[in-house]
């Protein structure tokens, strides 16, 4: 009964989610920022339709809740109520063209499928190596990270701490001229990824000394380029540290529902749209957009088959300027935007129509391996970071997100992290069995 409880209020949350968007993007995202290509066709054929395939999609959402806790499940949770339910709201409105509507669907139902397919399947055994040898290796790398934050800081910032979230584009457009080398910029960027783990590692081990230093270090990140991710998953790190019981993920839908409505409070009472335009425009609906301008740019022209990607390493040239700024240049008129996106953007501009169903199975693989290395770990340590990627997938391709935004290197220090022991394993698989069991009767 508890489980069937859970789906049917989730499904009511998600709903009511919905309804909140659309309110937001009619009465806020539209009118307030039109211009940067936001549309109110009024078309009720296309808002008939957009309910329709959330109505069919929300009990599939809901059945994620069944999943035992891993980075998958919550990969999969914020990258559907932070993409996919918004891309609803954006299907009753704007005049996308049949083919992209068709094509996100098969991407999403692709990546649920191929997600649950690989859920019993091991990419990655985890084998116990010398513990003390993984504590070195952890906490070198752990330095090294730590490290190039504090010498950025102090070469180009004279150690700057701001705490103000309106003045960072100065910082941003500042540090685009620091002309870093380019290893350093690489794990400048892979620490908003590990920070918070070593963050989190260090209040498990109640290691306070170290964990205050890590928060001084992320603040002096922020100061470096504004980048408000480093900010607020520093400051959610702690949150979820000190607040996380097993009922969280079950809430989330009532998170998003609340932060939806925080909004319309906040633009209504207050007279100010920090949550609207920080939060839902930017992290709701623009990566949307994107994906529809690079749906709409790559299905014209030719993909550019990864030539931008891994493939530019072996001396392979794109026949296209850097993608991101001949998107800003294309659609917004602005060369110098980098109109960066993810998901579906990444299948169409390097696979083609094809992409819609070999980028969700990739990135399903990729996503069951980061569950193999975090197997035996306190939840805690890995619910931060799958959110912080969850975002990631949304606005950067996967390799990049992989490479430059830390993703591998975060699952090379979970997989050396140690576990506290055996029964950890044991516990594990007595939850996964009493899982598979429970499913069958149901």
């Amino acid at each position: 009964m508890k489980r069937f409880d859970t789906n049917k209020s989730s499904y009511i949350y998600i709903i009511i989610y919905r309804l909140i968007l659309d309110y937001i993007y009619m009465e806020s995202i539209v009118t307030s920022f039109g211009y940067y290509g936001f549309k109110n066709n009024n078309s009720p054929l296309h808002y008939f339709f957009s309910w329709i395939l959330l109505l069919v999609f929300a009990p599939v959402m809901t059945k994620i809740f069944r999943w035992k806790t891993s980075p998958s499940k919550i990969v999969m949770l914020f990258l559907l109520l932070l993409s996919f339910v918004p891309f609803t709201t954006m299907l009753g409105f704007h005049s996308f063209t049949n083919t992209y509507y068709i094509a996100n669907i098969v991407y999403w139902l692709s990546l649920l499928i191929f997600t649950k397919v690989f859920a019993n399947v091991k990419f990655l055994e985890y084998k116990r190596f010398n513990k003390s040898l993984n504590n070195t290796v952890i906490w070198i790398m752990s330095a090294v990270f730590l490290s190039v934050v504090i010498f950025i800081s102090w070469r180009f910032t004279g150690f700057r701490l701001n705490f103000n979230l309106f003045e960072v584009y100065e910082f941003r457009e500042e540090a685009g001229n620091f002309n870093l080398p380019t290893i350093i910029s690489y794990l400048y960027s892979a620490s908003n990824a590990i920070n918070p783990i070593i963050l989190v590692y260090a209040l498990i081990k109640r290691n306070h000394f170290l964990a205050m230093f890590i928060i001084f270090v992320q603040m002096l990140s922020f100061g470096i380029n504004g980048s408000k991710s480093v900010f607020f998953i520093t400051l959610l790190s702690i949150f979820v540290f000190i607040f996380f019981k097993n009922a969280f993920l079950k809430k989330i839908p009532q998170y998003f529902t609340l932060l939806g409505f925080t909004a319309i409070l906040e633009t209504g009472i207050i007279k100010t749209s920090l949550i609207t335009n920080f939060i839902i425009r930017r992290v709701n609906f623009v990566p949307n957009l994107l994906n529809y301008y690079y749906f709409d740019f790559f299905t014209k022209y030719q993909p550019d088959y990864f030539r931008q990607s891994f493939l530019r390493y072996f001396g392979i040239q794109s026949n296209y300027t850097r993608i991101p700024n001949l998107i800003g240049m294309e659609y917004f008129g602005r060369p110098g935007m980098a109109a960066n996106s993810g998901l579906i953007s990444d299948a169409i501009t390097n696979l083609g129509l094809v992409g819609v169903i070999i980028a969700p199975m990739v990135l399903a693989i990729i996503l069951k391996i980061f569950d193999d290395v975090t197997v035996g770990l306190d939840d805690r340590i890995f619910i931060i970071p799958s959110i912080y990627i969850s975002y990631v997938l949304i606005s950067s391709f996967l390799f990049t997100s992989l490479l430059t935004h830390g993703f591998f290197a975060m699952m090379f220090i979970f997989y050396l992290l140690p576990r506290e022991s055996k029964q950890a394993f044991k516990l594990r698989e007595k939850l996964s069995n009493n899982y598979k069991q429970s499913k069958v009767q149901v």
